[in-house]
Order: C-alpha cells, then sequence, then structure tokens
C-alpha cells in the first residue's frame, strides 16, 4: 500500500491479537494442487462499497493472506461507481453501457458468466447479493441460491431466499452468509465437479451494523483527512464548487461512516478467514481460485462530497486480490490498470469456458502467469447520475492520468502521479495539451462505436 493508503492509527486489544495471529496463516498445509488439466473451482468475493483504505486495519487476517499468497491489483478501478451497474459487469466482462444496466433499478438482461459456466459442468452458487434490480428469488443460472430482496438487507435476523423458500434466519448476517459459502465447499468436496461461487455480503454497505462484540472497534481510530478533504479548489468545475462546506456535524457523521464500515468489514474478516480456513479442511484451496473485489468506493469527504458515484479516486478504486491456483499463483503486487469487467474473461480462461465476444474486459491470466506487465494502456469510466453535486460523466483512465468529461459541466484532467489526491484540474494546462487532446480523441472514437 502507498503512503496515502496508510492514513489510520492505533488499534483495538482484540485487532492487534489477530494481526497477530495471521503470522502464521501461512504455516497451514496445503495438500491438493489442480491436477494437469482439471478445472479449478472459483470463488468470487465481492464486498459493497468497500474502499481501498484502511483495508490492512479492518481486515487483518484477509491482508496477511493477501501478503503471503496473493496478486494485490493496485490499480484496479471499477467501470461505473454504482451498484447495480457494477455488479452486472462483473457478471457480464461488460460495460454498463453495452449490458444496459446503467442505475440500480434497471434489471439485467444479458445472460452472465453464471449462465456459460453452468452450460460447461460448473456446479454455480451465488450466496449474498445479487442486483438491487432483482426481486431476490432463485434464479435458474445458480444451482444454489441464498439472497436477500432488493440487494438491500438488515443486518440481523434477515429475510433470506434460500433455494426458492424465503425466511427470517435468526443471526448476523454475515456470518449467516459465510455459513453457506461453508457449506456449499463442504458439500463440493465431496464432489468432482468443479463450482463457481459468488460470495456477494452486503458489508460494509448502509445500515451498517456491527457484529456482537464489535461495537467498540476502531473507537480511537484517527480522522482520515487527506488534503481533499472538505476543500474544493478553484480549478473544479461549478457543479462541485457549489457543493456546500461539511458541517461539524456532517464531519461527526462521515467519522462515525467510516467507523460502523470498519466494524462491519471486521465481521466480514472473520467470515472470510472461516471460509479459506474451511478451503483448507477439504482440501480444496490449491484447487481454488479466489477472487475479492469491492463494486465500488465511497467519498468520506473529498471535495465536501459524500458515498459514491462519482469519477474521482476514492469512488472508482477499489481493493482486487486474485490467489491463483498452481502454476498461476503469482505472489506480489501489479500496478497494471486492471477492472471489474476483467473478471469474467478471466474465469472463463482458467476455467476453459468459452468467453463472450462482446467481453470488454481482457483476461488477467497473463499478469497472473508474469507472462505480461500489462493488460491495456487505458480504461473507459462512465456513468448516469445527475444530482446537485453530481453530473453524469464519460472519462478515460491510463493508471497514471485521467481526462473526465462531464456532461453539461467543465471537463477535468488529473496527473495522478504527480496530483494523487486530485487537488488540480489540469484541462486547461497548456503543459497538459496534448495529452489532454490525446485522451479525448480516444474518448470520442468510444462514444462512437
Amino acid at each position: 500500500m502507498s503512503t496515502k493508503r496508510k492514513l489510520f492509527t492505533t488499534v483495538s486489544a482484540s485487532v492487534f491479537w489477530r494481526s497477530l495471529f495471521c503470522l502464521f496463516v501461512q504455516l497451514i498445509p496445503l495438500t491438493s494442487r489442480c491436477e494437469e488439466g482439471e478445472k479449478p473451482n472459483f470463488l468470487i468475493i465481492v464486498s459493497d462499497d468497500q474502499r481501498i483504505e484502511d483495508f490492512e486495519l479492518v481486515m487483518p487476517l484477509l491482508a496477511a493472506r493477501v501478503k503471503s499468497s496473493a496478486l494485490s491489483f493496485e490499480r484496479a478501478y471499477v467501470t461505473t461507481p454504482m451498484c447495480c451497474p457494477s455488479r452486472s459487469s462483473i457478471f457480464t466482462g461488460r460495460y454498463a453501457s453495452h449490458h444496459g444496466v446503467t442505475a440500480n433499478g434497471i434489471p439485467l438482461q444479458e445472460k452472465t458468466i453464471a449462465d456459460r459456466f453452468r452450460s460447461a459442468g460448473y456446479y454455480t452458487a451465488l450466496i449474498g447479493k445479487y442486483l438491487n434490480s432483482w426481486s431476490g428469488e432463485k434464479r435458474d443460472e445458480f444451482d444454489f441460491w441464498v439472497s436477500f430482496k432488493k440487494g438491500v438487507s438488515r443486518y440481523f435476523d434477515p429475510e433470506l431466499n434460500v433455494q426458492g423458500a424465503w425466511g427470517v434466519h435468526k443471526g448476523y448476517i454475515t456470518a449467516l452468509l459465510g455459513g453457506y459459502v461453508q457449506q456449499v465447499i463442504r458439500e463440493r468436496a465431496q464432489d468432482s465437479k468443479p463450482f463457481l461461487l459468488f460470495f456477494t455480503p452486503n458489508a460494509p454497505h448502509p445500515p451498517m451494523q456491527p457484529a456482537p462484540g464489535d461495537e467498540k472497534l476502531f473507537a480511537d481510530l484517527a480522522p482520515y483527512r487527506p488534503p481533499s478533504f472538505n476543500t474544493v479548489g478553484p480549478s473544479k468545475p461549478a457543479f462541485v464548487k457549489k457543493s456546500k462546506p461539511l458541517t461539524v456535524k456532517d464531519i461527526a457523521e462521515i467519522d462515525a461512516f467510516r467507523r460502523l464500515q470498519g466494524q462491519t468489514l471486521f465481521a466480514l474478516d472473520r467470515a472470510v478467514g472461516k471460509i479459506f480456513q474451511e478451503l483448507e479442511r477439504t482440501h480444496t484451496l490449491q484447487k481454488t481460485v479466489v477472487l475479492y473485489i469491492s463494486d465500488n468506493g465511497v467519498l468520506w469527504g473529498e471535495f465536501g462530497m459524500q458515498r459514491k458515484v462519482s469519477a474521482y479516486e476514492p469512488s472508482v478504486h477499489v481493493p482486487f486480490f486474485i490467489f491463483g491456483t498452481p502454476p498461476l499463483n503469482r505472489v506480489g503486487s501489479s500496478d497494471a490498470l486492471v477492472a471489474n469487467i476483467d473478471i469474467a474473461p478471466t474465469l472463463c480462461e482458467l476455467g476453459k469456458v468459452p468467453a463472450n465476444p462482446a467481453f470488454d474486459g481482457a483476461s488477467l491470466v497473463p499478469l497472473l502467469s508474469g507472462n505480461a506487465t500489462s493488460v491495456r494502456s487505458f480504461l473507459f469510466l462512465e456513468s448516469w447520475r445527475a444530482s446537485s453535486n453530481r453530473k453524469p460523466f464519460f472519462a478515460v483512465h491510463t493508471g497514471s492520468t485521467v481526462y473526465i468529461r462531464n456532461i453539461g459541466a467543465t471537463d477535468e484532467l488529473y496527473s495522478l502521479d504527480q496530483d494523487p489526491f486530485q487537488l488540480e484540474n489540469l484541462v486547461d494546462s497548456p503543459e497538459y495539451a496534448a495529452e489532454r487532446e490525446r485522451l479525448r480523441k480516444i474518448l470520442e472514437k468510444r462514444e462512437k462505436q
């Protein structure tokens, strides 16, 4: 993680001891691996509204595993920073402008990769959130299904649809959903049929509630105050400048929001830890590719803004890790520009499942194998959301530079290498005129396709 990612301080005693325990994670023996020609299992974990900051603090168990046995993508993005469009892009490998889910209430009409994998002989399962536009009823492309209505659930005693039957389930939702994931892993270990399993908890999405015993965690968490906090420079578009400065009450609510997100992610970390233990206990781990990503980030007061659906880095830059299978188990970090649309083509290549010719994403297998250091030179970001301090936007992102075309407002250009907090809009800078025109032409060509 960069210096920007480490703006946290003292950890509670319980976090300390869990972090200490993490040092022993890599000592657990792994006795099973994919034989040549054998299809791997896939576990895709998608958190909800998780930023990349604070990750090591609030998810120490997973952070330890990432350091010891995963490839971490430092430049990972979601192409539309909103739950339903982003998840639809994960399921289809396509931009929202192509799969058509441009807002949370729009249903996904295209077939998903679950259809492809089930047709190819995989056992398919989804446990958790599907799409905000879905009723929660069981879907035919999944052999096993546990979900809730419209992508939103309370944290305690949730109403879940389990294999087509609705009912209130007593307990904390993250632990309940994690238990179902363990059940699927346990049952599938007795079958030679590979599985494609989505674990999509609602943590840390509002209305956040900590699990029993976690209520006092991070009470001494240092406030997050990057240079962009509650600050709008003169070069920002007018619609951003119109944002009212955050009040003392607003700031207190943002700090509480961040702390609650951390508490719910701590419970998710515990659930993910138990899932890895189940993979190990059933000798399934080295036959399973595990991916972890968030569907979008959120703003914690940058430029006086809150929540998501913005082209700014806190909204689109997300944690993304892949635990591969031998020999594609590369460990370390990659600065390749990757995105949520890359998950579907990556799974298809690894699972030897026919890919959709219409995929917009790229397979990340060359990065996992070490045969490449990049899969693209630029990525498109897009959103149709409009509000008092949001404008629809279309952007092109190179990993080091981002050009944002705001519909009905001033364009923006940022050098992320020089200005990671996006304080100075360089769209009118003579020094960056050539880069602005290059990216503008790329964006215009994309819009004509």
